[in-house]
């Protein structure tokens, strides 16, 4: 059927990503016919990736959950359905026997993995935290240590836009592989090619964007910081920074420069694994840049010294003078940001945070175990880290409730699950954390079976609780649907936008164009030195905190590169995905599988004191002999590669997140021919 018979809707992809595509729908007679690009955005212009040309089959898939399940036992597989009202009355029993026993919910856990980064989709934790507090479960965002070096140094997350990056001369990817993550932006830095930029990587191994730009610098994995000091030292020695900056506009550079003056250079450049050429040549690429601009990634996020990494990074940026100019400065995205208004007064929650990979040993804090757990947009038994621990913790709960959209590998450990709809069945409001483009998702689709949206939980829960307790739950449960978005968009967002309405989105995706719109407070100079660092665990200084060692017995470093297609592991259902899935391999360099006796296609046993994994051997040229690569989704073969991830975690992130975030890549195993 042709495009013009069918029924459109426009919606935004509300899945955390770097691209957050604008969408259209085709819809005839109430079905779900045809997913495209929506070309009104200039940044994602027209084109999904494959997992958005995958939402119909995602949607229509015969083993997604139509109705409520309740689980005889724990982990038995034996699904009974029952109504809506059953389920909602044994959770509000449960949630109002916790307030009667402590006069507050801290022994409600609440893990929102926000999958869904839409506005509405924080309704049950507004619902539940409007009652008492209770206690949030911070899963990994990825951007919690930079916007936390942001704050130190800038005074405010700054917001650039990154389609600003195709104005400047020189581009530096640091531990970012736009090529397989971002995969909108490689047209913005063709484009800067084109026009006479230069693109350089700096990352751990040479990924697929290594060749698609001029130059690639591979660094030891969490020796970043080490080499921007390294550049910054040897541009200062060639007094080649921008001193009438670092008087005017900045604080602090004196303190730096007394300990870049005694640092030793070979120390930096050993624990950064370059040599002084290298250095001497990036330094020079920055010399002769009028407009360069620094790309800050997730990759760089996932260390122990993740924060101060970047704080180095930021140092060498603001010494050349890189502040305000569009193109330049620099770019890096932002986990949980929303430039719409706070439905929920988040601010006076008062709710206890604890972080994923802390949980097992810190959930007890306060005199407040946990005794009931809720996940929704989540699947932390295969995202999380600690899992076996994590499994023990919730074997010992008295109810555990999920919300979802399939049986994943955490549903399945729950007591009772309930339906949710896609952002193709339900209204809300869709910002992108990397770019500036704001959307609406409409309904294109009554939600099929039973499933509901999170607003319509919250409240049909809100209601339930105040049948059992009258008075104790204040969520709205009679404001429409439409109340709440306009409230999402206050008249100044609006004006921003050059819209009166939020419905005037239908007409199509809005960007923010004012510079300063989405920027926090503002702090009169860049801070070279910041005393409130000590207060959250790091030096005063960027000053080089030197990288996690492998543990005895363990000499190898495990990074899980990421791919746009792979992330979510709610879509591990999808054939094509499944198929891919199957060809997953652990990358390793010739001199290791020598060492070890192993060849390609051989099956090689991925261990450490945390778990083990199987994975098939690829043999790479390129890698150095302690650096492991692992392409799967976290999902493999029914068992996550985050099995062999304990509690480490980095050192920033709790400013911004409440918690700091799992230091992935410091993962160390042994491996052995299977």
């Amino acid at each position: 059927m042709e495009e013009k018979m069918m029924q459109m809707t426009r919606h935004v992809c509300p899945l955390k990503c770097y691209d957050t595509c604008s969408i259209l729908a085709y819809t005839d007679n109430g079905r779900l016919l045809k997913i495209t690009g929506d070309p009104q955005n200039s940044y994602t212009l027209g084109t999904l990736c494959a997992k958005g040309y995958s939402f119909v089959k995602h949607v229509y898939h015969p083993e997604r959950i139509l109705h409520p399940l309740r689980q005889s036992s724990r982990g038995s597989g034996d699904w009974q359905r029952i109504t809506w009202e059953e389920a909602l009355g044994e959770i509000a029993r449960q949630i109002v026997q916790i307030y009667n026993r402590h006069n507050h919910l801290l022994p409600l856990g609440l893990l929102d993995g926000k999958a869904n980064t839409g506005v509405l989709a924080r309704s049950l934790s507004g619902m539940l935290s409007a009652m008492a507090p209770i206690t949030e479960i911070r899963g990994p965002q990825s951007s919690g240590p930079g916007m936390d070096a942001q704050f130190l140094d800038f005074g405010r997350v700054r917001l650039k836009d990154p389609e600003d990056m195709k104005k400047a001369d020189l581009i530096i990817l640091w531990g970012v592989n736009p090529a397989a993550t971002a995969i909108h932006q490689m047209k913005i830095l063709q484009q800067a090619r084109q026009r006479g930029a230069k693109v350089i990587l700096i990352d751990v191994f040479p990924s697929a964007t290594a060749g698609r730009v001029d130059e690639t610098i591979v660094v030891k994995p969490g020796g970043d910081g080490a080499l921007a000091l390294a550049v910054l030292r040897e541009l200062m020695f060639k007094t080649s920074i921008n001193y009438r900056f670092l008087v005017h506009e900045a604080e602090g550079w004196e303190n730096l420069k007394d300990w870049l003056l005694e640092a030793d250079p070979e120390e930096m450049r050993t624990i950064a694994g370059v040599t002084p050429q290298m250095v001497a040549d990036l330094a020079n690429e920055l010399r002769h840049s009028s407009n360069p601009a620094f790309w800050l990634g997730k990759g760089l996020q996932k260390y122990s010294n993740s924060g101060q990494n970047i704080r180095a990074i930021h140092a060498l940026a603001a010494a050349g003078g890189v502040t305000e100019n569009y193109g330049e400065g620099i770019f890096a995205a932002r986990s949980g940001f929303s430039p719409f208004a706070d439905l929920w007064d988040s601010d006076k929650w008062g709710n206890r945070k604890l972080s994923l990979p802390t949980l097992p040993v810190n959930h007890g804090d306060d005199g407040a175990d946990i005794r009931m757990l809720w996940i929704t947009q989540s699947n932390p038994l295969v995202q999380g880290t600690h899992l076996q621990k994590l499994r023990e913790l919730m074997g010992g709960l008295d109810l555990i409730v999920g919300t979802d959209f399939f049986l994943t590998s955490t549903s399945r450990c729950c007591d009772i699950v309930l339906p949710a709809a896609t952002f193709l069945e339900a209204e809300d409001l869709v910002a992108g954390e990397w770019h500036r483009w704001i959307g609406l998702n409409e309904q294109a689709i009554a939600p099929l079976g039973e499933t509901r949206s999170e607003l319509e939980i919250a409240q049909s829960l809100a209601v339930a609780i105040s049948e059992e307790a009258p008075g104790l739950c204040p969520f709205p449960v009679e404001r429409p649907l439409s109340q709440w978005l306009e409230r999402a968009v206050p008249p100044e967002l609006c004006e921003t936008l050059g819209i009166d309405s939020y419905r005037e989105l239908k007409q199509g995706p809005r960007k923010i164009v004012q510079p300063d719109m989405l920027s926090d407070s503002h702090y009169p100079k860049y801070r070279f030195s910041v005393p409130q660092a000590m207060e959250w665990g790091c030096p005063e200084l960027p000053l080089m905190v030197l990288p996690e060692t492998a543990p005895q017995g363990y000499p190898y470093r495990l990074l899980n590169w990421r791919r746009a297609d792979f992330f979510n592991s709610q879509f591990a259902h999808l054939d094509w995905l499944l198929e891919r899935q199957a060809t997953d391999e652990l990358s390793l360099s010739w001199e290791l599988a020598r060492q070890k006796g192993i060849g390609a296609g051989d099956k090689v046993v991925v261990y450490n004191s945390w778990g083990e994994v199987v994975l098939k051997a690829k043999i790479r040229h390129d890698l150095p002999l302690h650096l492991i690569l692992c392409s799967a989704r976290q999902d493999i073969n029914g068992k996550s590669i985050n099995s062999l991830a304990g509690s480490q975690e980095t050192d920033l992130g709790q400013a911004v997140n409440g918690v700091n975030e799992p230091a992935f890549h410091d993962v160390f195993v042994n491996i052995a021919r299977d």
